[in-house]
């Protein structure tokens, strides 16, 4: 049988790097995600602005082990962390001034993981 997951060597790398992060810092979450991003193409995360919207609330750190959409309206003030994102959501973070982040940019930078979620 042929093995399933990504090709690409960024996300690959990414995923590397996410696993070594967890084990320095020892913290399971980034485990977590480096094995959702290590899933295949059919099974990839992507989730809309509103579902962000619905299941966060002010000051929560949101991460978006996929692709961010831009369906919907985000009003709760919260720092998205994600690995991909749409351009019409893109336009949608820039214009609100919402406070967001790359993966592949915070792998070197500490985050607080007492209000994160991770929406899938």
């Amino acid at each position: 049988m042929k093995p399933t997951g990504p090709t690409n060597p960024l996300k690959r790398e990414l995923i590397v790097e996410l696993e070594k992060k967890s084990k320095k810092e020892k913290k399971k979450v980034w485990n977590y995600v480096a094995k959702i991003l290590s899933k295949p193409r059919r099974n990839a995360v992507s989730v809309n602005l509103g579902k962000i919207n619905k299941y966060s609330k002010d000051g929560d750190v949101v991460i978006v082990p996929g692709k961010v959409l831009g369906d919907g309206i985000l009003t709760n003030k919260v720092k998205l962390i994600f690995e991909n994102v749409s351009s019409s959501a893109l336009d949608y973070l820039k214009k609100n001034n919402v406070e967001y982040y790359y993966l592949r940019d915070i792998i070197d930078k500490k985050i607080d993981t007492k209000n994160l979620k991770i929406i899938k």
